[in-house]
């Protein structure tokens, strides 16, 4: 049973146990303050006096109970891969270039360092050595499920992503992460080419 449920709304505690996992355990004073504030700008419910009671507690809690930071960085960019994949495969199977959407996707508020890098190496069709190794995040998503199952949250977006790299990984289990977009092009009769 994990050690706060019920104690806390569970995006408020997975937003603490993030910002936990970026400051060292069993900290006080600025840090807590700094991640008490950030909750309670970010998450309005936060704001009763039962609940700010409550972070610092989930802000001194050991590792063991919380999970690590790399559990929600494949959470974010594990479904943010997914996006990107689908869209640009959606992108070529209307007939759009590579280049174009590159430029659109890249200027607007949908644009990232994560995006730029992966469709640069998707439209370079550079699948292996680049990095960022299928396995990895396959694994990393495994965990964020898991712990979805323990703390009762819903991931719905985590999960479809999840099945994705699933599948990925049983074609392509020593490629990195944008092979996947191969199996969509697969599916769609498609290619994402500058």
């Amino acid at each position: 049973m994990h050690a706060l449920e019920g104690r806390l709304p569970v995006c408020i505690c997975m937003m603490a146990a993030a910002i936990v996992a970026c400051v060292p355990t069993g900290n006080t004073g600025d840090e807590t303050t700094k991640a008490l504030e950030f909750v309670v700008t970010w998450f309005p419910r936060a704001k009763s006096p039962e609940t700010r009671a409550e972070i610092p507690l989930a802000m001194t809690c050991s590792t063991e109970v919380l999970p690590s930071r790399r559990t929600f960085f494949a959470l974010t960019s594990g479904t943010t891969f997914a996006a990107v994949f689908e869209s640009l495969v959606l992108g070529a199977s209307a007939g759009v270039k590579g280049e174009t959407m590159f430029e659109v996707f890249g200027s607007s508020g949908v644009s990232s360092p994560l995006f730029k890098g992966c469709s640069k190496l998707i439209m370079e069709r550079k699948f292996k050595d680049t990095g960022s190794q299928i396995a990895t995040m396959y694994k990393d998503l495994g965990i964020t499920m898991n712990l979805a199952k323990e703390t009762g949250a819903a991931m719905f977006a985590t999960a479809a992503a999840y099945e994705l790299f699933r599948s990925g990984i049983s074609l392509f289990p020593d490629e990195d992460n944008w092979s996947i977009v191969k199996l969509l092009e697969q599916i769609a009769g498609a290619e994402v080419k500058w």
